[in-house]
């Protein structure tokens, strides 16, 4: 399979953030991932290389490497990993790749620079798509779902001594699936995208800088109409966040699925697929991106009502 071209968009601070577009589709929908990434090496990984695919035969699919992971750079800095900044790595994608308005879907961390590009540019937002999202990184009295202190500085020493090794994955798997730890092969899959995506250190530092993550005062201000999935059993973040975040929202669709995994692509994702497809056909969000780009997700090619499997896609 031939992967995608490589491009880059300029960010107002001067970075140069990795983007690619694929699929043809009548819609714009950006993918913002979960914390790390490499686009090189996304396609070569099984089951989140299909989910993206199928995300493509629908939509004019829009993907980034975050600032700091996979092909953009590395910020000078540890400032210039602010959530702020970070969302303007989406606002310079979506300029450079023609994007006039689209979906936005977040995933883990990349739904708070999601929401908070929604409650920024809402002309440029048709619809916001969160999965397994959290709006505060430590937990609070009035926020009791984040991490505590103690969690947090585990999970900063396993980063610390093992990413880059499949011991990393053996231990901790429950940041995609918690099912990758019983399968040696999905193991060095992860391992190696893993490490293709960060430095240790680089993957440590910008796990840090999330510790300052609050986006509880940016969920009212966000206008755009809003499908909030988590799983219920959900391994790494608890499904009362989804309920939360839903409830501070002011258009807002809460949908829990059954499940343990964490990642939109892991477990039964061609559920989620229908749950999006449903979510926008039913709001009407099938506006494009582009004006000359007007046919509706109707036709498209992708999941039917019975939930077969789409085309693969063109890639582009």
């Amino acid at each position: 399979m031939s992967h995608p071209a490589i491009r880059y968009a300029k960010t107002i601070d001067g970075l140069h953030i990795a983007y690619q577009v694929v699929g043809e589709g009548p819609v714009d929908l950006v993918y913002a991932p979960g914390w790390f990434s490499n686009l090189e090496a996304v396609w070569d990984v099984p089951d989140l290389a299909d989910f993206l695919g199928e995300l493509a035969s629908a939509f004019r699919l829009i993907l980034l490497d975050r600032r700091g992971f996979g092909l953009s750079d590395w910020p000078i800095t540890s400032g210039s990993l602010s959530l702020e900044l970070g969302m303007d790595d989406i606002r310079a994608v979506m300029d450079a790749a023609g994007s006039e308005r689209a979906v936005l879907f977040g995933f883990d961390e990349g739904g708070a620079l999601c929401t908070l590009f929604a409650a920024s540019y809402p002309e440029r937002v048709s619809a916001l798509v969160l999965f397994a999202v959290w709006a505060k990184y430590y937990a609070s009295s009035d926020y009791p779902w984040g991490w505590t202190t103690d969690e947090a500085e585990e999970w900063w020493q396993l980063i610390d001594r093992h990413w880059g090794t499949e011991r990393f994955w053996e231990a901790n798997s429950t940041v995609v699936d918690p099912a990758i730890r019983r399968d040696p092969e999905r193991v060095k899959a992860w391992t190696r995208y893993a490490r293709l995506s960060a430095s240790p250190g680089s993957a440590l530092a910008i796990e840090r800088k999330s510790r300052e993550t609050d986006i509880r005062a940016l969920l009212k201000a966000v206008s755009v109409p809003t499908l909030v999935m988590h799983r219920t059993n959900d391994s790494n973040e608890r499904v009362e966040q989804a309920r939360y975040i839903g409830d501070q929202l002011q258009n807002s669709r809460v949908v829990e699925l059954p499940g343990e995994e964490h990642a939109p692509f892991a477990g039964d994702r061609e559920r989620v697929l229908r749950e999006l497809q449903d979510f926008l056909i039913a709001r009407g969000r099938t506006r494009a991106g582009k004006s000359s780009r007007n046919r509706s997700l109707h036709g498209s090619g992708w999941l039917d009502r019975a939930g077969s499997r789409s085309r693969r896609s063109r890639m582009a």
